[in-house]
């Protein structure tokens, strides 16, 4: 004869919440996973459109290592600066000219969309 406690039964295991919890836990972990591997591989095809898009600059229109090499120590340095100072702040509204935070697609003062730059982070 089966011996009993509690939270058991001779059918199973009983339900029990923490089980749900690290299940769930798991297949969050796992969807985390799948989307570190997708953005590796994002960043590896974005790694070789930079290239390409360099290749093509230094080809047909003369620039060397040395041209990107400054620009890109002119990026980082102003980006450093804006962090330090907070001058990085946001840009104003074109509608309202009220100032948009960065993690709003619209003016929450008048509804307007904000123009998106392509290399903002």
């Amino acid at each position: 004869m089966p011996m009993w406690w509690p939270g058991h039964s001779s059918y199973g295991p009983a339900y029990s919440p923490a089980l749900d919890v690290a299940n769930e836990a798991g297949a969050n972990a796992r969807k985390a996973q799948s989307q570190i591997v997708e953005m590796g591989r994002d960043i590896d095809r974005l790694s070789m459109i930079a290239q390409a898009l360099w290749l093509i600059l230094k080809e047909e229109h003369g620039y060397d290592d040395d041209v990107l090499r400054k620009k890109v120590m002119a990026i980082d340095l102003k980006e450093r600066h804006d962090a330090k100072d907070g001058s990085a702040a946001p840009h104003p509204c074109p509608r309202c000219g009220r100032p948009f935070a960065r993690r709003h697609a619209r003016c929450i003062y008048c509804g307007a969309e904000r123009a998106v730059d392509v290399f903002e982070r």
